[in-house]
């Protein structure tokens, strides 16, 4: 019995060993953020990697590389509402289409690459199945790209810098159109349009060059942004100038106004009617294709 357990015990702790090792192997590796930077200085680890086309890291949910990520993206969510519904939304079309954001008291548009999936006919519930695909995959209702009509409508999603918007005609014929209920209606086929198109988080946080100046002088005068318009007339490095007017506003007059970025800020000045002096405009940096006809030129 001795003799069995002396050697049963050696087995006994090898295997204990063995198990030990394995389980080391196993245990979860800690990952240390930033020991993973790329020959482009990029983190892989915090998400970044480098886009040849922008020249710079980025993360790919955050900020657009280029129009071709897009044609990789976009396309997924065909798929994904082909594997959720077995709605088949058929081949994509190149397109442009106008996303609308709000900033303060203002609607803006970006131009958006998108590609373009069209169904016609489509059964109301086949239509309220790819409306709830959106929001089961974590898209947003976006108000600023809906509209609505007795027959013709649309809405916008959006997750992330993904951007679509899903039109919908109720094919009823025109001249039928007043005679038929409204509870009716759903019971006509859809024709279906859905656009998709990336566009940068970052692009819609920073505003147009225009809306920048149009706020920066709002704030050097003390008005709104609604109350500033602009046409910039020439621009050169960091440089703008332009012609300024304001809406109903009789503390400040229209004239011309130069601007120069410093910092990411444009920095206004208002003419407001006078001649600019040439050298202390080029003191602040103007070049002198911007200073056409300052005084002392």
């Amino acid at each position: 019995m001795k003799k069995a357990l002396m050697i049963l015990i050696p087995v006994i702790v090898a295997i204990i060993a063995i198990v030990g090792i394995v389980l080391i192997n196993r245990a979860p590796k800690e990952v240390i953020v930033g020991g993973d930077v790329d020959e482009h200085g990029c983190i892989a680890s915090a998400g970044y990697l480098w886009c040849e086309a922008r020249q710079e890291c980025i993360r790919i949910w955050e900020t657009k590389c280029d129009d071709e990520q897009m044609k990789f993206e976009v396309p997924t969510i065909a798929s994904d509402i082909l594997m959720q519904t077995g709605i088949d939304l058929g081949e994509a079309s190149d397109t442009t289409f106008q996303w609308l954001y709000g900033q303060e008291d203002e609607v803006l548009f970006t131009n958006v690459q998108a590609l373009s999936y069209t169904l016609d006919p489509v059964l109301d519930e086949d239509y309220q199945k790819i409306r709830s695909y959106f929001m089961d995959a974590g898209f947003e209702n976006d108000p600023y790209n809906a509209a609505s009509g007795t027959v013709v409508g649309a809405e916008g999603f959006k997750r992330a810098i993904t951007v679509c918007q899903l039109r919908y005609e109720i094919n009823v014929p025109q001249d039928a159109v007043d005679e038929i209920l409204l509870e009716d209606f759903d019971t006509y086929p859809k024709s279906l349009t859905l656009t998709c198109g990336l566009v940068d988080k970052v692009d819609l946080a920073i505003e147009s060059v225009e809306y920048q100046l149009r706020k920066a002088i709002a704030e050097q005068v003390d008005v709104k942004v609604s109350q500033v318009a602009v046409e910039i007339s020439q621009e050169s490095d960091n440089s703008i100038r332009g012609i300024v007017t304001f809406d109903d506003v009789e503390s400040v007059k229209d004239g011309i106004f130069y601007a120069r970025k410093f910092d990411n800020t444009w920095d206004p000045i208002l003419t407001q009617g006078n001649p600019i002096d040439c050298d202390i405009m080029q003191g602040y940096g103007y070049p002198e294709s911007i200073l056409e006809d300052c005084a002392g030129k």
